[in-house]
């Protein structure tokens, strides 16, 4: 796979949890997270936000050489919308497989239906 795929939550400070925490807000969080650290044009690579499960954590997919960029960005990620924030990486693997273990049941439905398909773009 030409893939690398980061298993990550966003913890905010407080008690209060982020309303609305999608496909779409995690890409803007990690849009915002990778311009902060390279800019608009440094990092120069797609993000995808390939799931977001029940317990709200991603499973975001960036090409392989741009894996420790991307994981930098978030590790240094520490305020989104005036809050004080956190990405925690769960998991890191280079095959989407890998999320279907029976410790992550909240994804497996997802990735057997889209593993093939992501494997077939990139080829």
């Amino acid at each position: 796979s030409e893939h690398a795929y980061i298993h990550a939550s966003l913890r905010f400070e407080g008690k209060k949890k982020h309303s609305g925490l999608d496909e779409r807000l995690y890409k803007l969080i990690a849009l915002e997270a990778v311009n902060a650290l390279f800019g608009e044009t440094g990092f120069a690579a797609e993000i995808d936000v390939l799931a977001v499960g029940k317990d709200t954590s991603a499973i975001f997919g960036v090409p392989k050489l741009k894996l420790q960029d991307f994981w930098s960005a978030l590790s240094l990620l520490s305020s989104f919308d005036g809050r004080s924030c956190m990405f925690a990486v769960h998991q890191v693997s280079f095959s989407l497989l890998t999320f279907s273990s029976p410790h992550s049941d909240d994804w497996s439905d997802f990735l057997l239906s889209n593993s093939s398909n992501r494997e077939q773009k990139s080829s």
